[in-house]
């Protein structure tokens, strides 16, 4: 079996971000930061082979363009590009392809934290009722493939360390900022 998913790159004011929607669904799947000269369609491409291993659907990415693009695409395209640039509430169109169920419990349950508040790895290891599961929260919250939408940039080591971050450290650090700021205008 066969999918069509289509890619956008969004270039922003703090950072570029790459999106992959579901032609299927006209729904957000795929959503990576910060990346440039062609990186983010290789990390997509590899992730999505890896995907389709598992899965048996052969996904095929093909590149979208504000010219022959589906309006709803690029309503998310805007959404993502206003929250960069603004802060303003993101998308809720947006599907879950990658992770486990456990995996999506500790995202959804991400999902919850409010932007410019932060949480510890233990504590959301607690709110999924599994608080000996630190470990495995921390690798789920690294799995994520839905940047911001699943926002894991708000979720730090108990030291309160930034800790990783798959597009780095300082960029965790600037999102993080940028939510506080526009809270504080709120």
């Amino acid at each position: 079996m066969e999918e069509s998913l289509t890619y956008f790159e969004v270039e922003c004011k703090s950072t570029n971000a790459f999106l992959v929607i579901r032609d299927v669904s006209s729904r957000l799947v795929y959503l990576s930061l910060g990346l440039h000269n062609g990186q983010g369609l290789k990390n997509a491409t590899a992730d999505f082979q890896k995907l389709s291993r598992k899965t048996k659907v052969n996904y095929v990415l093909r590149e979208g363009s504000p010219e022959n693009a589906n309006p709803k695409f690029m309503a998310i395209a805007e959404s993502v590009k206003a929250f960069l640039d603004d802060c303003t509430p993101l998308t809720e169109d947006y599907e879950y392809l990658f992770g486990t169920p456990f995996q999506q419990k500790v995202w959804n349950e991400l999902r919850e934290v409010p932007a410019g508040q932060i949480v510890n790895y233990s504590t959301l290891a607690k709110n999924i009722g599994l608080p000996k599961a630190t470990r495995a929260v921390g690798h789920a919250v690294g799995q994520n493939k839905l940047a911001l939408i699943v926002p894991c940039h708000r979720c730090l080591p108990v030291s309160g360390d930034v800790g990783n971050f798959r597009w780095g450290p300082s960029l965790k650090k600037k999102l993080l900022a940028h939510e506080r700021r526009r809270k504080q205008i709120n």
